[in-house]
């Protein structure tokens, strides 16, 4: 049997480099990379440890839990829980001073979010793929693809709510980060509770959360991209340095040619 590591991997850190290749390659001027390399790293940390705390510290999803706050409370537990807790996680960060005041730390809070997402989308598919030992069902194609759909966008909103909680404390506003993170997390939080009772079963296609998490994850991304990322560098400045650009360019191609003619005179002579 493969092992459920390597084959979650694919379906959740490529897509994960994928998306902040997205968001990220149109600014590579505005942001030092080495602080993106450095706020990836933390995420992956923060990943691994939100999940291991929410698996083992606050199981809001366990039927022993379930039974005994009723099914209402768990799920406002879960849902509004956990998109606290997760954010929390990133202000922590976000709001400290390496990042705290900085203008172009929600590049940093891309990274970060997009980071902490694929570790926990990593355990998640790790998991299911581990439940149909359980359970003896091992997964098809559409139930595995509709269940990896459920983290991979998550991790598309991982990434979204870093972009926000980047933009929140960048401006010193870390409660308002915390809050309006925790908000745009929790739709997706959903889609994770109406998928969890089909743990492990790879006989079943469960469509809905699946559409849910991927739609909400992707328009999330994209309009985080639009409305923040966007507006982090002024139109006008962005034009400048494009501007820049193109001239640098074109001062190589000149130099280039000169270069080219000068041994080619060079060769005539020699003739």
């Amino acid at each position: 049997m493969v092992s459920p590591v390597l084959l979650a991997a694919p379906v959740t850190i490529l897509p994960a480099v994928a998306a902040l290749w997205y968001l990220l390659k149109r600014y590579e001027d505005y942001f030092e990379d080495a602080r993106v390399f450095l706020s990836l790293t933390l995420g992956f940390f923060l990943g691994l440890l939100a999940i291991a705390l929410e698996v083992t510290a606050f199981p809001f999803q366990d039927p022993e839990f379930v039974a005994a706050m009723g099914e209402a409370t768990a799920f406002v537990f879960f849902v509004a829980g956990y998109a606290l807790f997760e954010t929390a996680a990133k202000v922590a960060v976000l709001g400290s001073r390496w990042f705290r005041g900085k203008k172009d730390a929600p590049y940093y809070g891309a990274a970060m979010g997009l980071g902490m997402g694929a570790m926990m989308a990593l355990g998640f598919v790790a998991l299911n793929v581990n439940a149909t030992e359980v359970l003896g069902v091992e997964y098809g194609v559409s139930s595995f693809l509709t269940m990896a759909s459920v983290p991979l966008g998550a991790v598309f909103v991982h990434g979204a709510v870093g972009v926000y909680v980047g933009k929140g404390t960048g401006e010193g506003r870390l409660w308002r980060a915390w809050f309006v993170g925790a908000l745009l997390q929790m739709p997706v939080l959903v889609a994770y509770w109406l998928f969890w009772p089909s743990i492990g079963r790879g006989d079943a296609v469960v469509l809905f959360p699946a559409l849910l998490s991927l739609a909400y994850g992707v328009g999330l991304l994209w309009f985080a991209r639009a409305r923040v990322l966007d507006l982090v560098v002024p139109q006008h400045i962005r034009d400048q340095l494009r501007r820049e650009r193109r001239r640098a360019a074109r001062r190589g191609d000149a130099a280039g040619d000169r270069d080219a003619g000068g041994d080619e005179a060079q060769g005539d002579n020699e003739a």
